[in-house]
């Protein structure tokens, strides 16, 4: 009697999940026939829908017929009442949002901003059957009736996956944390005061190489990481100590294939289900998991995310996964939002950081103060080396304080058993060999090994990226490199053709990657030596170093 029982509950829900989506999707038919096409908000419920009551319908003659057990009817009746309580919030959604054919144009107007404001609401209801719909077509389509232990067992997994999430945490960061790490307080503590006064996205901004400040360590240990990164790592393992029970999570966000690759890692330590079903939409699953509360609380870094075109564009590169899934969206859609959920961004370009925050200003990395800088230099330079406070000071001055220039001149030194009064002369004899320098590619074994170590291969990336997005920002930028580094007029910039929003854009994209500075009250415009000798160096290996002489002569003829 208790199995005829279990089984009855579970064919009851069935039947009423098939009643409500039966109906949803002939609202959803009715509506694309007689009005128009399906909102944007809607359509991916609209294929969803059918699949999953077919696979239910199945589930259902199995029951029917009673191939089902006991055991695996409990199991599977809270996941089908799952699934009836979203397609029920659904259809209240329908209701306010979906215009129907005897609404006035005012009505059929409102109703299509109301679709707008649930967007939303509706997501996280497609995420919440996405996950079934995944779940249930794989084990429908792999149980035969003599392997309901199978089946059973899935949707216990899945019934339980968000207590097994919260029983045990993840900490995905592969960087170690460094016992020295000093300075950048001021940053760490801001991150914490916003994250804290809830606001769950914070960006750090700053050009590349002008990361962490970490004194007292010796070079060998492998440790160093001198980027924004580097304080994102910190930022993790003190949350991590702050909150044991949390996940932590860390995407490379560099391109489409690394942000895919991160995303499978968390669905796999994650266990969410589905993760494992070819084709299935690995974002969206990540973005279902995180977005419930109940899967909280996490911390997600999304380092390097220095390309505009990677979340706010339409197409991905390709990816080396022989799963690799195309996103239906852009990837801003696929960051998750949860009331116990914090990220930290880490950019070159400020305004990228800025609209994955919410629009809120970023953290600005600067270079390091003067004391700081000493410190970093005094810790990697040879103790046999001399030390002179006249020629440290010219050469931080040199390097603009950056840690990524201090600890690659530091290197050079130790590397050739050399000193700081060798590097200078170096540096002073031409712009040539201070070029060289600039390209000098040492490993540091704290840096991610795809990204290049020179100061010269840290911003040509920016380089590159400027030219391919804002080419006029690219043209600024270059003939600036060949002009006076100091007071340049913004006239002098000017093409005679420049429309004015072409101009401002152009330079808010440089000052954005912090490659150039800007006094507003006489309008003029400064270039640091190394950010205009590394363009130079670009400029060189374009074949368009002599273009740009002499349109810098013409400019100031």
């Amino acid at each position: 009697m208790a199995e005829t029982l279990a089984i009855i509950g579970l064919v009851s829900s069935i039947v009423q999940f098939v009643d409500f989506g039966t109906e949803i999707t002939r609202r959803l038919n009715e509506f694309q026939s007689n009005i128009q096409e399906v909102p944007e908000t809607f359509r991916h419920i609209k294929t969803q829908l059918p699949l999953l009551i077919d696979t239910l319908k199945q589930t259902q003659a199995q029951a029917d017929a009673t191939h089902l057990s006991e055991e695996t009817a409990k199991a599977l009746k809270p996941v089908i009442e799952g699934c009836l309580s979203q397609v029920k919030l659904l259809e209240e959604i329908l209701i306010k949002a979906l215009p129907t054919k005897k609404d006035s144009s005012l009505r059929k107007g409102l109703k299509a901003l109301t679709s707008l404001a649930h967007d939303k609401d509706v997501q996280r209801i497609t995420t919440a059957l996405d996950g079934y719909v995944q779940t249930l077509t794989y084990y429908a389509s792999n149980a035969t009736y003599a392997s309901n232990q199978v089946l059973q067992k899935a949707f216990q997994e899945l019934k339980l996956n968000s207590d097994t999430t919260r029983r045990k945490p993840c900490f995905m960061v592969k960087f170690d944390q460094d016992p020295d790490f000093i300075g950048r307080e001021d940053i760490l503590k801001e991150i914490d005061q916003r994250h804290g006064a809830g606001r769950p996205s914070v960006a750090i901004a700053g050009i590349g190489g002008v990361g962490s400040y970490i004194a007292h360590l010796v070079w060998d240990c492998g440790n160093l990481q001198n980027r924004k990164s580097r304080i994102a790592i910190e930022c993790c393992y003190r949350y991590k100590a702050r909150q044991p029970e949390a996940h932590v999570f860390w995407v490379h966000a560099s391109n489409h294939a690394r942000f895919e690759e991160a995303y499978r890692d968390i669905a796999r330590e994650l266990a969410i289900p589905g993760y494992d079903v070819p084709d299935a939409n690995i974002f969206q699953l990540v973005l279902g998991c995180l977005s419930d509360d109940g899967n909280g609380p996490w911390l997600l870094v999304l380092d390097n995310a220095d390309d505009m075109e990677i979340f706010f564009g339409a197409g991905p590169q390709a990816s080396s996964h022989q799963n690799s899934q195309k996103p239906t969206a852009a990837l801003v859609s696929y960051l998750p939002k949860s009331s116990n959920g914090s990220m930290i961004i880490t950019t070159r370009d400020r305004r990228v950081g800025e609209r994955l925050a919410n629009r809120e200003r970023a953290v600005d990395v600067l270079p390091l103060a003067t004391v700081d800088a000493e410190s970093l230099l005094r810790s990697k330079v040879p103790e046999y080396d001399e030390w002179d406070e006249a020629e440290s000071y010219e050469l931080l001055e040199a390097l603009n304080h950056l840690p990524l220039a201090i600890t690659q001149a530091a290197a050079f030194i130790s590397e050739n058993s050399s000193s700081v009064a060798d590097y200078l002369e170096m540096l002073r004899s031409s712009d040539s060999d201070f070029k060289d320098l600039l390209g000098e590619d040492l490993h540091d074994p704290g840096r991610d090994l795809e990204i290049q170590n020179s100061v010269f291969q840290t911003w040509k990336i920016s380089f590159d990226q400027i030219s391919r997005q804002k080419p006029r920002a690219a043209e600024i930028l270059s003939l600036m490199a060949l002009l006076d580094r100091q007071a340049i007029s913004g006239e002098l910039l000017r093409n005679d053709d420049d429309r004015n929003i072409d101009f401002v854009t152009a330079i808010g994209t440089l000052r954005a990657f912090s490659l150039i500075s800007e006094e507003k009250r006489s309008s003029t415009f400064g270039i640091h030596r190394l950010v205009q000798l590394s363009t130079q160096k670009w400029l060189e290996l374009q074949k368009k170093l002599e273009d740009w002489q002499e349109r810098a002569l013409d400019a100031v003829a």
